[in-house]
Parts: structure tokens; sequence; C-alpha cells
């Protein structure tokens, strides 16, 4: 039995890691994609905590160079 649950322990372990492995990915997309259509406010906020921090940076990015790139521009 206990060999059974091992066997069952390491499958859960393999699927965690590959969750993992997709959610990263999925955070990363989902970035890219409100970034390159300009649509950061209107991502949901039911994301997890570590999308909401990536679009924070990215918005602070954008109106820091949007401030530069308009007083450059006068």
């Amino acid at each position: 039995m206990a060999e059974a649950d091992n066997l069952i322990l390491e499958h859960l372990t393999h699927m965690r890691g590959q969750l993992d492995c997709v959610e990263h990915r999925l955070e990363d997309v989902i970035v890219r994609q409100a970034t390159s259509n300009g649509l950061l406010p209107t991502i949901p906020c039911s994301l997890p905590r570590s999308i909401q921090n990536s679009i924070a940076l990215m918005r602070e990015s954008r109106v820091s160079k949007s401030g530069s790139t308009s007083s450059k521009a006068k």
C-alpha cells in the first residue's frame, strides 16, 4: 500500500510542477497581450497577485515613458 501511495504522491508532485509552469507561462502571455493591445485597464482584478504586480509595473513604466516622450516632443 505504501508503494501505491508513493506512486500517487510522485504523480501529484509532477502534475503540480507542470501546473506551476503553465500558470507562469499564462501570466507572461497575459501581460504581453495586454501590453501589445494597450488593454491594461481592462484586465480583470481576479488575477493572481503576481500578475497584478506585473501589470502595475507595466503601467508605471508606460506612464513614465509617456511623460518623458511628451516632454521631448514639446
